[in-house]
């Protein structure tokens, strides 16, 4: 099970483009009339995490929601953090180890 979190439009693309081979989920903080949405609750039960969040609140909502439950995590959310210059690798390093997780990127 996979849940995209973050519901905007690059989490709603990453999350039709999964659903078509993967059993997945969206989520965001705010209840959304989509389909396959679930709560962050619902979302932090799954085995497979993608990130789709905003880089400036990232660190706050991770501090605020993120349950570590040795889930795999794709971030796919780009930017640096303004107030302390990290990339999001860094900032995830404060929450999980890096073993488990990867970024994507691109140009």
């Amino acid at each position: 099970r996979i849940a995209v979190i973050g519901a905007g439009k690059w989490g709603s693309a990453l999350h039709l483009a999964l659903k078509e081979n993967h059993n997945c989920f969206i989520s965001s903080l705010h209840q959304r009339d989509l389909e396959d949405f679930v709560s962050i609750k619902e979302a932090l039960e799954c085995e497979y995490l993608v990130f789709a969040l905003s880089s400036q609140g990232m660190r706050a909502w991770l501090k605020e929601n993120f349950i570590n439950k040795g889930q795999k995590i794709l971030i796919a959310s780009k930017g640096i953090e303004d107030q302390s210059c990290q990339f999001l690798d860094e900032i995830f390093l404060d929450f999980v180890p890096k073993e488990n997780f990867c970024v994507l990127s691109g140009p």
